[in-house]
């Protein structure tokens, strides 16, 4: 069992994984040093929200569907609730 998933290769997760920390780095750089700007909190949200999405698609990837779908579940009200949730 644990054989076959070191047989697997896992090389089409590495961009999403990749994106997935660029897009949690910028968002942490414009939360921390920039200025507290309706634009930069803007692009601090939307660069957050795309990591999401980047973990999402690597979790797709490497987790079993039974176990995924608690995973999904969660992340989908941070898309929901994030977008919908500021008035």
């Amino acid at each position: 069992m644990i054989f076959d998933y070191l047989r697997t290769s896992y090389a089409f997760v590495i961009p999403p994984i990749l994106g997935f920390f660029v897009l949690i780095f910028l968002s942490l750089i414009s939360f921390l040093r920039g200025p507290r700007r309706p634009t930069n909190i803007l692009f601090a949200v939307i660069c957050f929200m795309g990591s999401l999405i980047n973990a999402d698609v690597a979790l797709v990837s490497i987790i079993p569907d039974k176990t995924f779908q608690s995973v999904k579940g969660i992340e989908k009200q941070f898309d929901i609730y994030g977008i919908l949730g500021r008035k």
